[in-house]
C-alpha cells in the first residue's frame, strides 16, 4: 500500500508509467538489435559456403596412350636385271571424262607374272597399245615410230609398280605424225601388252574438247590475216 500525502491511485498510476517506460525500452532494444541482425546476414549469403565439388582436387588428365614400338620399317627390294617381256603382266586404265583434242593419260599397273623384280626399258618393252571406237582401229603403235612407253618402269620383286603415260590424243593415221588429227569425244577401249606377255584392256569415254580462247580484236587500220589452209581432218566421231 503506497504511502504519502498524494492519493493512493496517483502513486498506482506512476507505477503502471514506469512500468510501460521499461517494457517499450525492452521492446525497442529488441528491435534495433534484430535490424542489426538482418543487415548482417547478406553479407554472410554473399559468400557461399565451399562445397564438396569446390573443394575436390581436379582430376588428373590422362596421360597420352604411348606410341606403338613393334612397327617395323618395310624396303622394297630394289629391282635389278632386265624383264622379259613375255613375263610382263600390264593393266591400263584411263579416267574417263579427259578432253578430246589434247594428250589423254594412261596408267599402267605392271607386274611380273613370277614376281621376279625387274626394270622394264622403253626399248625391251615392245610395247603393243590399240587404241579403236566401235571396232575401228584409231590409234596403232606398230605404226608410230616413237614407242608408247618412254622411261624404264621399276617392277619390284612381289609388288605391282604404277606408271602414267600419254597417248598424243591423236590417231595413228598412216605416219604417226603431228598432222594426224585428234580423236572425237566418245567411246573408246585400249588394248595393251608386251610382245609375249600377257596384255590388258579397258574401256573409257573422251570428253568435249575444251572451249577455244576468242580471238583477239584486230586494231582497226591492220589488215585481216588470210585464212589459213586446213589440216588433216579429225578422225570419225565415235558412234
Amino acid at each position: 500500500m503506497p504511502r504519502g500525502p498524494l492519493p493512493a491511485e496517483i502513486y498506482w498510476r506512476r507505477r503502471l508509467l514506469l512500468l510501460a517506460l521499461l517494457i517499450g525500452l525492452a521492446w525497442l532494444v529488441l528491435q534495433i538489435v534484430g535490424w542489426v541482425n538482418d543487415r548482417d546476414e547478406p553479407a554472410d549469403a554473399a559468400t557461399p559456403a565451399p562445397t564438396a565439388a569446390s573443394t575436390a582436387s581436379p582430376t588428373p588428365s590422362p596421360e597420352p596412350s604411348p606410341e606403338p614400338t613393334d612397327l617395323v620399317p618395310v624396303a622394297l627390294p630394289a629391282a635389278e636385271g632386265a624383264c622379259a617381256p613375255e613375263n610382263i603382266r600390264i593393266v591400263p586404265s584411263v579416267a574417263d571424262g579427259q578432253p578430246a583434242g589434247e594428250a589423254v593419260t594412261v596408267d599402267l599397273l605392271v607386274s611380273t607374272v613370277d614376281g621376279s623384280g625387274c626394270v622394264l626399258s622403253p626399248e625391251e618393252a615392245q610395247l603393243l597399245v590399240i587404241i579403236s571406237s566401235g571396232g575401228t582401229p584409231v590409234y596403232d603403235s606398230t605404226v608410230c615410230r616413237q614407242p608408247f612407253v618412254t622411261e624404264p618402269i621399276a617392277v619390284p620383286e612381289g609388288w605391282a609398280t604404277q606408271a602414267s603415260v600419254q597417248w598424243s590424243g591423236r590417231g595413228s593415221g598412216a605416219t604417226c605424225g603431228d598432222g594426224e588429227g585428234f580423236a572425237n569425244a566418245g567411246e573408246y577401249a585400249i588394248q595393251l601388252g608386251t610382245l609375249g606377255g600377257e596384255p590388258g584392256e579397258a574401256t573409257f569415254r573422251l570428253a568435249e574438247p575444251r572451249p577455244q580462247p576468242e580471238p583477239e580484236p584486230q586494231p582497226e587500220g591492220e589488215p585481216e590475216p588470210e585464212p589459213q589452209p586446213e589440216g588433216e581432218p579429225e578422225q570419225p566421231p565415235a558412234p
